[in-house]
């Protein structure tokens, strides 16, 4: 099993703020070619509704620009042959994510997001 654990931000240039974000993510081989991911993030985003000056100004008045999103997804992948110097798998991942109160009403209740996936990536020398 592999963890990993990164904390990171951002500046913004425009407006002079700095954001944090937060990452965990893991593989579990379950077999040789089998392999369960999983990935938590924490991430500070100021400019979600930044299409729609009006709401966001109202927004900043009453709970302040910056919102805490996050996302948390499970996925699998099997590791296929198909060529002699690549390594190639196929999978799926799916995200659900957690947002504040005061920006559900744009985003949903229960965002979630899914998708399905080829990998390729050079096979190391042997």
């Amino acid at each position: 099993m592999v963890l990993e654990f990164d904390m990171g931000g951002t500046h913004s240039t425009a407006t002079y703020r700095n954001l944090n974000s937060y990452l965990a993510e893991s593989v579990l081989p379950v077999t040789r070619r089998n392999f369960i991911t999983g990935r938590a993030e924490l991430v500070d985003k100021d400019e979600l509704l930044s299409d729609q000056p009006d709401l966001e100004q109202r927004l900043d008045t009453l709970y302040g620009s910056t919102f805490r999103i996050g996302a948390y997804t499970m996925g699998y992948t099997r590791d296929i042959d198909l060529f002699r110097r690549v390594e190639t798998g196929i999978g799926a991942n799916v995200t659900a994510y957690s947002l504040p109160d005061a920006i559900k009403p744009y985003y949903g209740n229960h965002p979630v997001g899914g998708n399905v996936f080829v990998r390729f990536r050079l096979r190391a020398h042997e």
